[in-house]
């Protein structure tokens, strides 16, 4: 005969408190047909209870059923944010989980969270703007380059440990049981000996992405703004060049700004670009011509906003202002 161990677990309702009111009227029938009480009918159960240590028996049926793991829900912005309160229950270290959780003790909406609500909506935008996650159908997903990221940063970084320790030496620092400069100088040493290490092992990213055509640095990100989805340089606001988005849904260069190089600004000596002017129909209606039968243009300097010159346009060529050089 061979023997087998089984883990089998029941509830047994004692007292089912509010649920009897809900239930009554339900079980009514049946209780006056089998003469039960709810009470009594809720312990009425297989009997696991009454089960001792080492009590044997003989499996009277039995059934193979193959079902597949499921992978936990996808991040909404809102599951995120409230996940991000409480990331204690992710720390495998008791002692580490205490002490985050302890740091939220005297916090009513704080189970051992990371951040501050300010400061949570600012990384999350970093996040979005540099290209690590995305959203798709309302749910956040990591792009490869975030993935990729992740994985080629050290532990220390990608785990909430730091906090809930930097939190205890801060406690300690209070009590003066530690010097802050001590804690500083700890702090520098960890980020000097990683930036040592990034810069001689150097990062494997996987980049896919439209590299600015203006800048020649940062690369275009998909981003919503007030008229729709557009295209804009991960180098804003040093360059605030942006793409509508076309139809394959990438970003439609034909149709962005271009720097000249034939044309430069006197101040700074970038290049000038031709823009279309917004209101250039209103200011031909003045002059009595007949609106929008022409596009108006001007230029201006790449630079922006660290330079601010404009010119006219005239004939496809910039012509000085007034007030400019």
């Amino acid at each position: 005969m061979v023997l087998h161990r089984f883990r089998a677990t029941e509830q047994v309702v004692i007292t089912p408190g509010w649920r009897a009111v809900y239930s009554a009227e339900a079980a009514k029938g049946e209780e006056q047909e089998e003469n039960i009480s709810v009470c009594e009918k809720s312990q009425t159960g297989a009997g696991l209870e009454k089960l001792q240590a080492q009590d044997t028996g003989a499996v009277a049926d039995q059934e193979v059923k193959q079902e597949f793991t499921k992978p936990p829900a996808r991040y909404t912005m809102k599951t995120l944010l409230k996940d991000l309160t409480r990331v204690s229950k992710y720390v495998k270290d008791p002692a580490i989980r205490k002490l985050l959780q302890e740091k939220d003790a005297d916090k009513e909406d704080e189970q051992g969270g990371i951040g501050t609500p300010a400061t949570r909506d600012q990384h999350l935008e970093t996040l979005f703007k540099r290209g690590y996650v995305q959203e798709k159908a309302k749910k956040l997903v990591s792009t490869q380059l975030g993935r990729d990221f992740h994985d080629a940063l050290p532990e220390f970084a990608v785990r909430p440990d730091m906090t809930a320790l930097w939190h205890s030496e801060q406690k300690c620092i209070e009590t003066n049981e530690l010097d802050y400069e001590d804690f500083v100088r700890s702090v520098d040493e960890t980020i000097a000996q990683e930036v040592h290490r990034v810069t001689t092992e150097g990062l494997t990213l996987s980049i896919d992405a439209e590299l600015c055509p203006r800048c020649k640095n940062g690369v275009l990100r998909r981003r919503k703004g007030r008229n729709g989805i557009f295209w804009g340089c991960s180098q804003y606001p040093d360059c605030r060049a942006s793409y509508p988005e076309g139809k394959d849904g990438k970003p439609d260069l034909s149709r962005g700004v271009t720097v000249s190089t034939e044309h430069r600004c006197p101040k700074c000596n970038k290049g000038l670009i031709r823009r279309e002017a917004k209101n250039g129909g209103k200011q031909r209606a003045k002059k009595g011509r007949k609106e929008g039968t022409e596009k108006q243009y001007w230029w201006g300097c790449s630079g922006f906003p660290a330079c601010d010159y404009r010119a006219f346009d005239a004939e496809g060529k910039p012509k000085p202002m007034p007030s400019q050089p």
